[in-house]
């Protein structure tokens, strides 16, 4: 068949080696720091990214024209905005699937109705989540299937017993049978849907499904994190450490300041960072102190401190970073307390941005197939160590496609590949990896894996889904193609 001949096909979900390009240093990644906003007053903030672009906060904040509110509030237009009347005075925050914004704590009422300690947000309306729970709640984390697991001191969730553990399956509280002993501080949701949580005798647990396994010993846990590919870490007293198997391995220890590390974050382009009230760290590996201003960032084995985040300026010299989010334009927003000389403070939140954005153009050139305008749109960024990802739509139906990753454009007439081929409609990416998935219904999805080769940042790939309806018999019938997408790499 012609299209194998010019269209070489791969399995679908294409990774590509970095050695299949001629490598050159196109971008320095260094990241770049700037205000981005006063928070809360003296409250501990958390900050959250919403799906819908918005950023979201918690505590009390200075009102546009005087005065103050306390609860949930929204970034817009430079000031903080109470979400909706009556928000609830929360300390948590999380999203659920379909952009739900759940806010948690220690309070009554959301929305001037009861809501005990937990409340959700539909984007009009603050609402209970039936009868909540009985105690404060310290900490949330959503499950794969979108069910909402929080922790806390409480007894009951949904009127029902529910010790320091709950989950909210969307309509109903349940508990966790021979959970948890004590409050819980700390959870984490591994990929394979596995939860882990503190406030066991021996600290750390896993829940399976169907039972407990106890994790090795570990006392005074401030927070679990799970990585993409399954690696557990938990901040322990003063230091980071791995689970590996049989026990806990010592990654990182901070000193200086409040000597704590708080919680750690996973870069859009695979690093971790771990931030918390620290000046100072020695990590496995490093033999001396490393400054650090309350962050580290592991770059797969290596790990860093200021000198991987040059550019600092004085003003974010924190007391200690509380929290950190990533906003949709894979921007990392710390927030913490700026210490104000002699012996003030006050809460801010700064913007870490990066000399190597990942960036997505639209070069246009899609054609007009059966179905209407085929069209291709980014849906994650391309970070260097990341997926990059995009949706095609409005392909004509059934139909082979085939999804064109190239290291350069073209220009190419699909008339002189595909005597079917509509008017207008070209390949505009060279073919160096594809992937040929059947379209049923439509659309499909376009996706790379990219290596975590820090050489390639500021390389450019490009994108292109290419149609080729299908009738009864299997022949070919009209073949159309997308737009092209230029993708530039990032990296932090």
């Amino acid at each position: 068949m012609v299209t194998r001949r010019i269209l070489p096909c791969l399995a679908p979900g294409i990774a590509f080696a970095a050695t299949s390009l001629a490598l050159t240093a196109q971008c320095s990644p260094a990241p770049v720091w700037a205000p981005w906003a006063l928070g809360p007053q003296g409250s501990v903030p958390v900050v959250l990214s919403h799906s819908s672009g918005n950023v979201h906060a918690c505590g009390t904040f200075a009102a546009p024209g005087g005065g103050s509110f306390t609860g949930v509030a929204v970034r817009q237009a430079g000031a903080w905005l109470p979400v909706g009347s009556g928000s609830p005075s929360a300390s948590q925050l999380v999203e659920l699937p379909g952009g739900l914004l759940i806010a948690a704590g220690s309070f009554a009422t959301a929305g001037g109705s009861p809501a005990a300690n937990i409340a959700r947000w539909d984007g009009a309306a603050w609402s209970a989540l039936g009868a909540g729970v009985d105690g404060p709640v310290l900490v949330m984390r959503v499950a794969q299937n979108g069910d909402l697991v929080v922790g806390g001191s409480f007894a009951q969730a949904g009127g029902t017993a529910a010790p320091f553990l709950a989950r909210w399956n969307g309509s109903s509280w349940s508990g966790f049978p021979s959970g948890p002993t004590t409050t819980v501080t700390a959870l984490a949701i591994a990929p394979n849907g596995e939860l882990f949580a503190n406030g066991f005798a021996n600290g750390i647990a896993r829940w399976n499904g169907s039972g407990w396994q106890a994790l090795g010993t570990a006392t005074a846990v401030r927070s679990l994190h799970v990585r993409p590919d399954g690696e557990l870490l938990a901040a322990i007293g003063n230091s980071v450490s791995r689970w590996d198997g049989s026990g806990w391995a010592f990654a990182l220890q901070v000193s200086g300041g409040l000597a704590s590390p708080f919680g750690m974050l996973d870069l859009p382009s695979g690093e971790l960072l771990v931030f918390g009230g620290f000046q100072t760290f020695v990590a496995a590996g490093i033999p001396l102190v490393e400054p650090a201003r309350g962050v580290a960032v592991r770059r797969g084995t290596t790990w860093s401190g200021n000198g991987s985040l040059s550019g600092l300026p004085t003003w974010t010299q924190f007391h200690s970073i509380r929290t950190a989010t990533v906003t949709s334009a894979g921007d990392v927003l710390l927030a913490g307390f700026l210490p104000l000389p002699p012996s003030g403070g006050m809460v801010a939140v700064q913007r870490m941005g990066t000399t190597c954005p990942a960036t997505v153009t639209d070069l246009g050139g899609g054609c007009v197939g059966p179905a209407g305008s085929n069209l291709l749109v980014p849906v994650t960024l391309p970070w260097v160590g990341a997926t990059f990802r995009a949706t095609a739509s409005q392909l004509p139906a059934p139909a082979l496609g085939a999804v064109v990753f190239g290291f350069a454009p073209s220009l190419l007439p699909l008339i002189s590949l595909f005597p079917t081929a509509l008017p207008g409609c070209q390949l505009l990416v060279t073919p160096d990896l594809v992937s040929t998935p059947f379209v049923p219904a439509g659309s499909t999805v376009a996706e790379i894996s990219l290596p975590p080769v820090l050489a390639l940042a500021g390389a450019s790939l490009f994108a292109q889904v290419v149609a080729i309806q299908l009738d009864a018999a299997g022949g070919f019938v009209a073949v159309t193609s997308t737009n092209a997408l230029r993708a530039t790499l990032g990296s932090y």
